[in-house]
């Protein structure tokens, strides 16, 4: 049996019926549930970054025998969080060392010129730790500067690793528009023989 023009219409605008309920019911949940999600993936990044400071600080202070327990609890936050895991040796080492707050670069040594010596330095900036920054780093290779790092962080600080004895430069802010109009800071780690 043919349908006649009518009865096509009348379908559609059933369709077109159940289309807006289905919007005005799910859309908002669906929205409702995304915007959930993401908050709840930003409540845990920073849950994550402040049992890290946390730990960090704890392991930078002068290690005592009855502050042993509190130090490898610290140990475990950080290799909990931690995409590479500490070694036992390492986990010893801090359990029974003061974590640096500055970079010793006393026993390091350039073997030749082309060695390339690198250590672990923290920047840190003011700033929200709850906010998310552009981190750009670069190097000076004689007659530019080349991009050595370029990075979204979330808090107001980063630890990357830089070479000895190199010029260098690095900036953050909160957005890539005020990035590109941050001041440049500079840094040389010097080498120490």
């Amino acid at each position: 049996m043919p349908q006649t023009p009518a009865s096509s219409k009348d379908r559609f605008d059933k369709f077109e019926s159940v289309s807006k309920i289905f919007s005005i019911l799910f859309i908002p949940i669906i929205v409702l549930w995304l915007g959930n999600a993401y908050t709840s993936s930003e409540n845990e990044k920073s849950r994550r970054s402040e049992y890290i400071k946390i730990a960090v600080g704890i392991l930078q202070e002068k290690p005592e025998e009855e502050k042993k327990d509190i130090r490898k609890w610290a140990i475990n936050i950080i290799n909990q969080y931690s995409d590479v895991k500490l070694e036992d040796s390492a986990k010893k080492q801090l359990t029974n060392e003061q974590l640096s707050k500055t970079i010793d670069t006393s026993n390091f040594w350039l073997n030749n010129s082309k060695s390339i010596i690198r250590v672990n330095y923290e920047f840190l900036w003011d700033g929200d730790a709850k906010k998310a920054y552009n981190f750009e780093l670069q190097q000076w290779s004689g007659d530019r500067w080349i991009v050595e790092t370029g990075l979204c962080v979330l808090g107001n600080y980063i630890v990357q690793s830089v070479p000895v004895g190199k010029k260098m430069r690095w900036r953050a802010s909160e957005g890539y528009d005020v990035l590109e109009n941050t001041p440049w800071k500079e840094l040389m780690i010097a080498p120490s023989y």
